[in-house]
């Protein structure tokens, strides 16, 4: 697995083909690593066939923009300058066949004619016949490998109408994970990256979610911008926000347990949840899970020794904050 994207309908798992499509994987990591994707509404349904994401500002923004539109960047020892699309060169295989969770990027016209031109607008394929819809030739460059339940709901969501094809109730990321990345980051990342903490006020504004809009009052910020909090962490009341003191853990081992994260966590303080994430039919592993400590700095020493640094049966494993407070919604609902 290489990204898991959080959503308000949730996660979805993506392997991206990197050692066949190393731009575009390159651009859709480095992407996630900036937070490029945050409260990115997905959009364009075509039910059974496809749908579109990665432009945060849709619909006052209609195009996205490459990790080229922030700096140089070098992939594979071959140098891209600087530009609001990516421009590569399509090697001499199909890259048009695909099938139901085909990830891939929008593309349009290059400088000349072999070379195609990408940003950040990528879709997913929701059934066998996407290529055949195209306005802009999709290049395929991952799949999804969970979260197809998520996918459902978006196949089934109720749109706009016939011309925009808009969610009538959106379904937007919250948070990008990055699972695995075998780039060198580009040395500008840091500074570009934007923070996941507020959606802007464009966001906010474009936000549908029926359920919520008799609780905003435009006229009122702070009510305003705390239904924005609501909207973007999936909380079960808007003065809740994401728990400080819950880790997220990935790239397991598929026999790593409970037991096991609990016995390695637990020498930063007091564990008092700790769960691994299973397949609702196989029961098997997806080798992701969230760890709970009883105080906020438990957690984050637990964050500052084993980030980027923690074998787990075998497995360098990734450890991050989560953004989801879905395990405190439960408990709430019970």
């Amino acid at each position: 697995m290489s990204v898991l994207f959080e959503t308000t309908e949730g996660n979805i798992v993506i392997d991206v083909h990197y050692k066949e499509e190393p731009e575009l994987s390159f651009n859709f990591l480095k992407l996630c690593k900036i937070n490029h994707f945050f409260f990115a509404p997905f959009f364009a349904l075509h039910k059974d066939i496809k749908v579109s994401c990665g432009v945060p500002e849709y619909p006052d923004v209609s195009d996205g923009r490459a990790i080229t539109s922030y700096g140089d960047i070098t992939i594979n020892r071959k140098d891209y300058r600087k530009g609001n699309s990516l421009e590569i060169e399509l090697r001499p295989v199909d890259n048009g066949s695909c099938d139901i969770g085909s990830v891939g990027f929008s593309s349009s016209p290059g400088s000349d004619s072999p070379r195609k031109a990408v940003d950040s607008l990528f879709q997913i394929a929701l059934g066998p016949d996407a290529a055949q819809v195209e306005d802009q030739k999709c290049l395929w460059f991952g799949k999804v490998v969970d979260g197809f339940m998520v996918l459902d709901k978006i196949n089934n969501a109720v749109i706009e109408d016939k011309k925009t094809k808009r969610l009538l109730r959106d379904i937007r990321v919250t948070h990008a994970h990055v699972l695995y990345d075998p780039f060198e980051d580009p040395s500008f990342l840091p500074s570009v990256t934007r923070s996941s903490e507020m959606p802007t006020k464009s966001q906010i504004a474009n936000s549908r979610f029926p359920e919520l809009v008799d609780k905003s009052d435009s006229s009122n910020k702070s009510t305003y911008n705390a239904v924005a909090l609501e909207l973007m962490g999936d909380l079960p009341r808007y003065d809740i926000k994401p728990s400080p003191t819950t880790l997220f853990v990935a790239k397991l081992n598929p026999i790593t347990t409970p037991t096991s994260l609990e016995a390695v966590f637990g020498r930063f303080g007091t564990v008092i949840a700790c769960n691994i994430v299973k397949d609702q039919n196989t029961r098997k592993s997806l080798c992701y899970g969230f760890v709970e400590y009883s105080d906020k700095s438990e957690a984050e020493k637990a964050y500052g020794t084993l980030q980027n640094k923690c074998i787990i049966d075998g497995n360098n494993i990734v450890v991050d904050f989560s953004q989801s407070i879905k395990r405190y919604k439960r408990e709430n609902q019970k």
